[in-house]
């Protein structure tokens, strides 16, 4: 387990910010001539000021399958297209969802997963998959610079209405969804 006391130990330093696009924010950033940023859920956009601006890449891991599941309740659209579920590591650029990808996985889920069990897997292997991408980045040199942006773009996924959210549920209680295999 990483607690915020680990990451001291380590000499990790931690900040947290009121909003990320405030100018101060921005100056912070380049003050500590930061290398990589790491989204960890934004309850914002980050703007176009803020992503000219900060002087590094921003390291995201969205929970769908890039470039197939672009916006919101991705891992919901997946299972009621019967479609992969998993992460997608990449970086963050002015479109949603859309910048050059580090890394992606598919997960497979018990039979008689519940909901609940997809979504905490799902997470957690996000976690996994964020630490594997920062090494990949340093390793391999990556960046927004010497990567591309996603070739194919589908459209943005709106968030799930109730009524698809019963069709998902009823999906994952019936065992119907092609990741549910072990």
């Amino acid at each position: 387990t990483i607690s915020l006391g680990s990451l001291i130990n380590h000499r990790i330093k931690i900040y947290f910010v009121d909003d990320h696009n405030d100018p101060d924010c921005i100056s912070l950033i380049n003050f500590l001539k930061t290398d990589l940023l790491i989204n960890c859920g934004t309850p914002r956009k980050l703007s176009k000021n803020f992503l000219l601006k900060s002087g590094c890449d921003i390291l995201n891991v969205h929970p769908g399958i890039l470039p197939n599941y672009r916006g919101s309740s991705c891992v919901e659209w997946a299972i009621l297209n019967n479609d992969p579920i998993g992460n997608t590591a990449h970086f963050m650029v002015e479109e949603y969802d859309a910048g050059p990808i580090i890394d992606s996985e598919a997960y497979n889920f018990k039979k008689n997963s519940s909901y609940s069990d997809i979504r905490n897997k799902v997470y957690l292997e996000s976690i996994k998959l964020m630490s594997k991408s920062i090494d990949k980045i340093f390793v391999e040199n990556l960046s927004r610079e010497n990567m591309q942006n996603q070739q194919e773009t589908y459209p943005v996924y709106p968030p799930i209405s109730d009524k698809e959210m019963v069709n998902v549920m009823e999906i994952i209680k019936e065992n119907k969804h092609k990741s549910i295999i072990l």
